[in-house]
């Protein structure tokens, strides 16, 4: 999320995008009190406990953070969803944000 981009002497760096390290079985509560639960990656959400963050996971990630940086505004907060679980239920059903007007088509 952007709390994971750091700007230092006009240089950009991207620190780590997953919890992972903080315990051994993320939960939803422990992903939303971490602000990540909009840029984790579908599988990871669906096998939460069985499946472990890799590349991939934070492809996903950077892309959900370029999509916040092309719209303006957080992902997902436009839905009306009553609570975290529907955000889940959402993602894990292959769900995703509306791509901005004006993005190529092979994006």
């Amino acid at each position: 999320h952007p709390g994971n981009i750091l700007i230092h002497n006009n240089s950009v760096k991207v620190s780590d995008f997953g919890i992972s390290k903080l315990t051994t079985e993320p939960s939803i509560a422990l992903l939303k009190l971490a602000g990540a639960l909009e840029y984790s990656d579908p599988i990871f959400l669906k096998k939460m406990g069985k499946y472990s963050r890799n590349k991939s996971s934070d492809i996903y990630s950077i892309g959900i953070l370029f999509w916040q940086i092309s719209s303006g505004r957080c992902p997902y907060r436009l839905k009306n969803f009553e609570d975290e679980f529907d955000i889940l239920t959402f993602i894990i059903s292959g769900n995703r944000e509306d791509p901005i007007i004006g993005t190529p088509i092979d994006y």
